[in-house]
């Protein structure tokens, strides 16, 4: 409610359609003193002092859903959206900020994602257009374009210094940065088929070698970029200890959501009941030792609501 109270009442009002539609994504600045997700309204992007959550700044602008956050310093981040815009952003002193630095429209479709690697300097978004788009955030200006072969439910994307990982339905694709040709359109160098062809991968992450993966059917995956091959990973049920040390049985190849709760209202007894719906892994995240993974989604059906948690 905080960071929508100092909102002016006609702008609110003009926004109240775009509401409700849940939150996308959530960055931490490097300090670890600020936090921007979503806002009340889909479209917002509200920043929040950490660890307090106090109110930093609200920032409006964009006029769709907001898909997308990245910290490129400790006060200014990038945010995408479905109205097929990136903007760049100052957190001030204001507590309302609806004049972003710079705005651009490079994509022809929505843009799912954005992420920004420090170590590069190089900007990277994805957008349902088939496009990796990478920039230089500090003239906002897009550097290399790279078209994806596999272009259906492309919607999480992981940037780690000199490669992207892009996930899309039935495929993991792979962008090496280092070969950039500056304006000249190309394409992914790699591709890998997805553990889960139908539902997609939903959320991606890249540490060193180990690509880790989550999909729309709850499943949870480990890929080795060094032999491009999927990691066993044994007994599903483990819930503790070493992801590398769960190996019993060299056959399993991924890890798979358990039911978490599933709000049994009047969509699902219409629609749903009696069917076995799993939770989709729309994020997850190692912690420093990457000996423990936290993993987090919901049902991925439209109209169904719900959410789980799961620590390995």
């Amino acid at each position: 409610a905080n960071e929508t109270s100092s909102v002016p009442e006609g702008i609110q009002e003009q926004r109240n359609a775009q509401a409700n539609c849940g939150i996308h994504s959530i960055s931490i600045n490097p300090s670890k003193t600020m936090l921007v997700t979503g806002g009340a309204n889909a479209c917002d992007c509200a920043v929040f002092h950490i660890p307090s959550f106090e109110t930093a700044q609200l920032s409006i602008g964009h006029q769709d859903w907001l898909f997308g956050v990245a910290w490129v310093s400790d006060i200014h981040f990038l945010s995408a959206s479905r109205d097929t815009t990136i903007k760049l952003w100052r957190v001030g002193q204001s507590e309302i900020n609806n004049t972003p630095i710079e705005t651009k429209r490079e994509h022809n479709s929505k843009v799912r994602d954005i992420k920004f690697d420090m170590d590069s300097e190089f900007a990277a978004s994805l957008s349902s257009d088939a496009t990796v788009k990478l920039w230089d955030p500090h003239t906002m200006t897009v550097v290399d374009t790279i078209n994806l072969k596999y272009d259906k439910e492309l919607v999480s994307m992981a940037i780690q210094s000199s490669l992207v990982a892009v996930g899309s339905q039935s495929h993991i694709s792979f962008v090496d940065l280092r070969s950039t040709n500056g304006m000249v359109a190309r394409t992914a160098a790699h591709s890998v088929p997805s553990l889960d062809s139908s539902w997609g991968v939903r959320s991606i992450s890249l540490n060193d070698t180990l690509v880790t993966c989550g999909s729309g059917q709850g499943r949870i995956f480990f890929l080795d970029m060094r032999k491009m091959e999927y990691l066993p990973v044994g007994d599903p049920g483990i819930q503790h200890g070493q992801i590398k040390g769960c190996i019993s049985d060299r056959s399993k190849t991924y890890l798979q959501c358990g039911s978490g709760h599933l709000v049994t209202d009047g969509t699902y007894a219409e629609h749903f009941q009696g069917e076995n719906i799993q939770n989709a892994c729309y994020t997850h995240a190692w912690d420093p030792t990457f000996t423990r993974l936290f993993v987090a989604g919901g049902p991925l059906p439209f109209g169904l609501r719900g959410c789980y948690m799961g620590l390995w």
